[in-house]
């Protein structure tokens, strides 16, 4: 299965999804927590940050909802990248 473009339905999935998990981030939080991982310097794998938007339910997500918060790291990802690729051509990195 291919990750898929994170929409705004995505994003009504996720946080609805995420308001009924027991001490889970909201999706805003998610969001932040991962522009964070993202911007450092070691990377995390998915299962590690996974744990700490959905603690204790992380291992329980089915394949359609593991895809969606890839989907969601993913846009989240792609404008750091981006700007981190052209930080490096233009040598201000």
């Amino acid at each position: 299965m291919q990750i898929p473009q994170f929409t705004e339905q995505h994003a009504k999935l996720l946080s609805e999804f995420l308001t009924t998990q027991p001490g889970a981030m909201s999706l805003i939080q998610s969001q932040g927590y991962l522009f964070g991982t993202i911007c450092s310097p070691e990377p995390l794998e998915v299962h590690q940050w996974l744990e700490q938007i959905l603690p204790n339910t992380a291992n329980d997500l089915d394949e359609d909802m593991l895809f969606l918060f890839m989907a969601l790291h993913h846009q989240v990802s792609e404008p750091v990248s981006y700007t981190h690729l052209r930080a490096h051509e233009t040598g201000r990195n």
